[in-house]
């Protein structure tokens, strides 16, 4: 992926998320990030000169797409899973790993 900023990087782990969801035929989902940047972002900013306005358009098409979906901002402590996650992602060396079962420090 390379460097950049780390709203960009929420904004496209959120779209490339939302993407794999569609594409399986997921039909409610519940997101959440960590970012409130984005957050405002994805919900409340209408600027038209934003360097990320390419990536905001797109994830509203599929925000306001057919299905039930809902965005929330969560502080990181919450959503302590999500690191986990990041993390094992991180060593990946495949395109797409889909776990069929959280891994345990999840449950915790």
């Amino acid at each position: 992926m390379g460097f950049m900023p780390s709203t960009a990087a929420k904004l496209n782990a959120l779209l490339t998320g939302l993407q794999i969801c569609k594409q399986y035929g997921f039909k409610q989902i519940h997101a959440y990030t960590d970012s409130l940047e984005a957050f405002h972002l994805i919900t409340r900013d209408r600027s038209l000169h934003h360097p990320l306005r390419p990536t905001v358009a797109e994830l509203r098409n599929l925000i306001f797409s057919k299905w039930d979906l809902t965005i929330n901002y969560a502080p990181r402590s919450t959503i302590k899973c999500a690191d986990i996650l990041a993390r094992l992602a991180h060593h990946q060396t495949q395109d797409l790993f889909i776990l069929q079962n959280p891994p345990p420090e999840c449950d915790a």
